[in-house]
C-alpha cells in the first residue's frame, strides 16, 4: 500500500510539476505538434515505457515478497478489464494527452469498492462485469459532454474576441 501511495505521488509530481511531465502530455495529446515544436517523440515514449516497466518490476518484487512465490502465467490474469476500467473511469482519455495520477487512483478505488461490494452481496461475475462496463460508458459519456462544453466555450470566446475588435 505504501508503494502504491509513493507511486501515485511520484507520478503526480513528474506529470504536473516538471517540464518532463508537460512534454509527456504534449507527446500524448498531439505527437505531430510536439515533434514540430522540437520534442523527441521516440525519446519521450521510450522514457515513459522504461519508467512504467520499472514500476511494474518493483510491483512484481513486492508481490513475490508478500506471497513468497510467483507464477508469471497467473499474476494479474483477468485484471486487464479492471485496469483499463479504472484508468477510463479516473478520467484518462484512452487516446492520450489527458488524465491525472490522482484520477487513476480514484478510479482504482472505485473499481475496488464496486468489485468487493458486489462480491460481498453475492453478485455473479457476469453482472460485476456489466456494472463495470456501465461505469465505463458513463465515464466516456461524461468525458464527451465535458469536452464538447469546453470546445463550445473556446469557440464562443474566439467569437467574442472578434466582435470586440
Amino acid at each position: 500500500m505504501i508503494f502504491a501511495f509513493l507511486s501515485i505521488i511520484l507520478v503526480w509530481y513528474i506529470s504536473s510539476q516538471t517540464l518532463l511531465g508537460k512534454r509527456i502530455y504534449a507527446v500524448g495529446s498531439n505527437p505531430e505538434g510536439a515533434v514540430s515544436r522540437g520534442l523527441s517523440f521516440n525519446k519521450i515514449t521510450i522514457l515513459v515505457f522504461v519508467f512504467v516497466g520499472v514500476l511494474a518490476g518493483l510491483g512484481g518484487v513486492l508481490y513475490t515478497a508478500r506471497y513468497a512465490t510467483i507464477n508469471p502465467a497467473d499474476v494479474a490474469r483477468g485484471l486487464e478489464f479492471d485496469v483499463i476500467s479504472a484508468v477510463v473511469i479516473g478520467g484518462t482519455n484512452i487516446f492520450g494527452g489527458s488524465g491525472t495520477a490522482l484520477g487513476t487512483a480514484l478510479g482504482c478505488v472505485l473499481i475496488g469498492i464496486l468489485s468487493n461490494g458486489l462480491t460481498v452481496v453475492g453478485v455473479s461475475p457476469f453482472w460485476k462485469a456489466c456494472a463495470t462496463g456501465f461505469l465505463i460508458l458513463a465515464a466516456v459519456a461524461i468525458d464527451n459532454l465535458v469536452r464538447r462544453r469546453q470546445e463550445e466555450n473556446f469557440l464562443l470566446a474566439i467569437r467574442n474576441q472578434r466582435v470586440t475588435k
